[in-house]
């Protein structure tokens, strides 16, 4: 069973298309700048033994790396979800550990190291997409 962490939005009034659009793209550049950081930060290296907990991955095959994936971000009724996964069936293993294993999470320390980021650009899109209708 694959890992994935869902994003929401949440509790927006009725909007224009615009400004959704204007939401989706800010949602969508968290979820890739979310996705490349994993990659390049929290899956490292090559062969050798695994680092222990709490150290990054190796990349030993490249199976973890290559799962890794972003679900593209949707409206839903007044929220907006999306998302981004390992599908490789042991990355829950490495997320979230296991008896025998510390934990090594590598998809939620980058979600919420770039949240700022992303509330940031939502506001900035929202009052950019909102001046563009009212012109």
């Amino acid at each position: 069973m694959a890992v994935s962490y869902k994003v929401f939005a949440r509790n927006f009034k009725k909007m224009s298309p615009v400004l959704d659009k204007a939401v989706i793209g800010a949602m969508r550049a968290y979820l890739l700048r979310t996705m490349k950081t994993v990659k390049r930060d929290y899956i490292v290296g090559g062969g050798g033994p695994p680092n222990p907990p709490p150290g990054p991955l190796k990349n030993r095959t490249g199976r973890l790396r290559g799962s890794i994936s972003i679900r593209e971000p949707r409206k839903t009724g007044r929220s907006f979800i999306g998302g981004v996964r390992a599908g490789a069936r042991y990355g829950r293993f490495h997320e979230f550990g296991t008896r025998r294993m510390g934990a090594r999470p590598f998809l939620e320390p980058p979600l919420r190291k770039h949240i700022k980021q992303f509330e940031k650009e939502v506001a900035v899109a929202y009052e950019t997409a909102a001046r563009g209708l009212f012109k």
